[in-house]
């Protein structure tokens, strides 16, 4: 058994283990104080840069962006990828997907609390701290009070050398 996330699904299908695995929701935990059906994610998207206006250009990258989002390009990037598509109903196309890949698509299409990685949703020294942090208490090394005021000391750096 291990704990891994959507992410793991390609490296165990293409290590051999497809279909032969399956895949659970942890358990709720004695005073949880979130809805139960909360996932973490990665946070991703796309932009379309204020400059293609002026080049002209935003309509076709708009266009663009509606294209590769539509079901059946999701169900093709999902089938090269081997990762969950960002259109739920992509899943709709993907026949030949493993059992433990569906699970996993409309798990995620049905949750209702999406947590991000503090990696992807902070600033890399700040996120830096939090991870020693993490490390340093499993390790009985720091206090969660001492964790907490060096992410606090670092985001106010991080913050001071934004506006210099």
């Amino acid at each position: 058994m291990t704990l891994c996330g959507t992410w793991c699904l390609v490296v165990f299908d293409t290590e051999g283990l497809a279909g032969g695995y399956k895949a659970f929701r942890l358990p709720d935990f004695e005073g949880q104080k979130q809805p139960a059906d909360g996932h973490l994610v990665i946070a991703d998207g796309f932009q379309v840069h204020p400059v293609t206006a002026k080049r002209g250009t935003k309509d076709a990258a708009v266009q663009f962006l509606k294209f590769i989002l539509t079901p059946e390009e999701q169900a093709q990037f999902a089938k090269v990828t081997k990762a969950l598509p960002a259109v739920a109903s992509a899943g709709d196309s993907l026949t030949d997907a493993t059992p433990i890949f569906k699970w996993a698509l409309k798990d995620t299409a049905g949750a209702t609390v999406v947590i991000a990685h503090l990696d992807t949703t902070l600033d890399r020294e700040i996120s830096d701290a939090y991870l020693r942090g993490y490390q340093d208490l499993v390790n009985k090394v720091k206090t969660p009070q001492q964790i907490m005021q060096e992410v606090h000391e670092t985001a106010v750096a991080v913050q001071k050398g934004r506006h210099q």
